[in-house]
């Protein structure tokens, strides 16, 4: 078996987006089973899940008023999203009360939301 392109750093940082990019999914389906263990209501979940559609159409448009209006380069805001929801997914663990984990998903959907407009 070649294992050479594996030395190629280009490579490598593709295989590192990937699996970040695919867990990130991860969330929208168990925050809220985590939102129950840490003892919260089903409703409250329910209202983790619903932020994130929401913020997911606020994002889509923010991302069409960031390249049109400001125009930022589409490659820039992708790449800062895939960061910025990188670093919401890595703090999920730490947020333990209703608002933090709020403010978390509300962060990650914006994140996510604009990736997606420039992948789909």
């Amino acid at each position: 078996m070649n294992l050479d392109i594996l030395k190629n750093i280009n490579m490598l940082l593709f295989c590192m987006v990937v699996l970040i990019w695919a867990s990130q999914h991860t969330v929208i389906y168990y925050l809220p089973y985590y939102a129950i263990s840490l003892g919260m209501t089903r409703t409250e979940g329910a209202i983790f899940v619903s932020l994130i559609g929401i913020s997911w159409v606020i994002a889509k448009l923010l991302s069409g008023v960031y390249s049109d209006v400001f125009h930022i380069r589409c490659d820039t805001v992708l790449v800062a999203a895939i960061g910025i929801a990188t670093l919401a997914v890595v703090t999920f663990p730490y947020c333990t009360n209703f608002w933090s984990i709020i403010a978390c998903t509300v962060i990650y959907s914006l994140s996510v939301g604009k990736r997606f407009r420039y992948i789909s």
